[in-house]
C-alpha cells in the first residue's frame, strides 16, 4: 500500500496543502509545534476517519474555520485508491473512489499503523491501550471482527446504562436479558478472534524485539481474558461468568466481565514488563508489538500497511534506531516525523521541512 498524494484543507494548523510522495520513505522535519505530527495524524485519519491522538473530531478543524477536508490518493495491489473525508461540526462524510460509504466500510481500505514516542504507555500503561491496538489490527484483517466490535460496544453501552440506572434509582432491570444475549454473542466472537491472534502477534513481536534489542532477551505477549475460558466453550464460559457477576454488577453499576476487560500481558525474561523492565526495554517492546502488527496485516491481506513514526527514534539509542531502520526496510512506505535529524536511521528519504503549517520539499 502506498500513498502518492495528500491534500489538506483546514486540518489542524494547515490551510491548503498538497503533497506528493514518489518515494517509499518520507521524512517530516522541523521545530516542535510546526505541524509534523498533524501531517501524520491526517494520514492516519484517511485510514479510520478518527484521530489516533484522541479528542473530538471538531478539534481537527483549523481554529476559526467551519469544516475540513482530507484527500488521499494511493495504490494497492488491487488498483488506485482515493479516500476523501469532509468534516463539519454537524456531520462527517466519507468517499472511496467517489462512492460514499460509512466508517465501518472504510476501515481496512487504507491500513495505517501509527507509532509515537507515547507508545511506551502501550507497555507500561492501562490494558485499554493494548486492547485498542489489537482491535485496530484485527479490524484491518477481519471486517467481521470490526462488525462484532461495534455491536459489542453498543450492547455494552446499553447494558451499562441499565445497570447504572438500577444502582442510582434502585430500579429493576428486566430488560437486561436481551442485552445479555447480544453481549455474549458478539463478545464471544471477539474473544475467539483474540485467542488465535495473540500467539501470532507474540511470535512476530518476539522476533522484532530480538532484532532491535540484540541482547538475547526473551519477549512474550500473552492474551489474558477477563475470565477463564476454553476455546471450545467461549459462549458458555462467558454466559456462566456473566451470571456469577450479577451481585458485583449491582454494586458497581457496570458490566465487570467481558472482552472490554481483557489484557495482553507482556513479559521479558518471564518478568512483568510493567514492573521490571527499563524504559528502553519498554519502548523496544511497544515498537516491536506495533511492527509485528504491521507485518500481520501484510501476512493477512497481502499488502503492507503504511507505517508512521512520530518521534519514535528520539527516545532510543542510536544502535536500536539503526536496527529499526533495517527492520522496516521491507515495508512498502513509511513516514517519519522528527525535530532531531541525528536520531534518524540511514534510509533513502524524501525530506520535507514543516514549520508553522507550511511544508516544502528539500532539494
Amino acid at each position: 500500500m502506498r500513498l502518492d498524494r495528500l491534500k489538506l484543507r483546514n486540518f489542524r494548523n494547515f490551510n491548503d496543502t498538497d503533497l506528493t510522495f514518489p518515494n517509499r520513505a518520507n521524512l517530516f522535519v522541523g521545530p516542535n509545534g510546526g505541524g509534523k505530527t498533524n501531517l501524520l495524524e491526517s494520514i492516519n485519519y484517511l485510514s479510520v476517519a478518527k484521530s489516533h491522538r484522541g479528542g473530538r473530531d471538531r478539534d481537527l478543524i483549523k481554529f476559526g474555520q467551519e469544516s475540513l477536508r482530507v484527500e488521499g490518493t494511493g495504490k494497492s495491489d488491487h488498483g488506485q485508491v482515493k479516500v476523501e473525508i469532509a468534516l463539519t461540526s454537524q456531520e462527517k462524510r466519507i468517499w472511496l473512489n467517489s462512492s460514499q460509504l460509512s466508517v465501518s466500510e472504510l476501515v481496512g481500505t487504507l491500513p495505517v499503523v501509527p507509532l509515537s514516542s507515547d507508545d511506551i504507555e502501550t507497555t507500561r500503561g492501562a490494558p485499554l491501550l493494548r486492547r485498542r491496538f489489537v482491535d485496530m489490527i484485527l479490524s484491518f484483517l477481519k471486517p467481521s471482527y470490526f462488525a462484532a466490535l461495534l455491536s459489542y460496544r453498543r450492547a455494552l453501552q446499553q447494558r451499562n446504562r441499565i445497570l447504572t440506572d438500577a444502582k442510582i434509582y434502585n430500579k429493576r432491570y428486566e430488560s437486561i436479558e436481551s442485552w445479555d444475549a447480544q453481549l455474549i454473542q458478539f463478545g464471544s466472537e471477539l474473544i475467539s478472534f483474540r485467542m488465535g491472534f495473540a500467539s501470532e502477534l507474540s511470535r512476530l513481536a518476539s522476533e522484532y524485539y530480538e532484532q532491535i534489542a540484540a541482547e538475547g532477551e526473551s519477549y512474550e505477549l500473552t492474551y489474558v481474558p477477563s475470565f477463564p475460558v476454553e476455546e471450545s466453550s467461549v459462549e458458555d464460559s462467558f454466559a456462566d461468568h456473566l451470571r456469577k457477576s450479577r451481585d458485583l454488577e449491582r454494586e458497581r453499576g457496570m458490566t465487570v466481565v467481558g472482552p472490554h476487560r481483557d489484557d495482553f500481558a507482556q513479559r521479558l525474561n518471564d518478568k512483568d514488563m510493567r514492573r521490571f523492565a527499563s524504559e528502553g526495554q519498554q519502548r523496544t517492546a511497544s515498537t516491536s508489538m506495533k511492527l509485528a502488527g504491521a507485518e500481520l496485516v501484510h501476512e493477512g491481506v497481502g499488502e503492507w500497511p503504511i507505517v508512521l513514526f512520530d518521534e519514535v527514534f528520539a527516545e532510543l539509542d542510536s544502535e536500536r534506531c539503526e536496527r529499526i531502520g533495517k527492520a522496516i526496510d521491507k515495508f512498502d512506505q513509511v513516514f517519519i516525523a522528527t525535530a532531531k535529524l541525528e536520531t534518524i536511521p540511514h534510509l533513502q528519504f524524501d525530506k520535507f521541512f514543516v514549520e508553522q503549517g507550511a511544508v516544502r520539499m528539500a532539494g
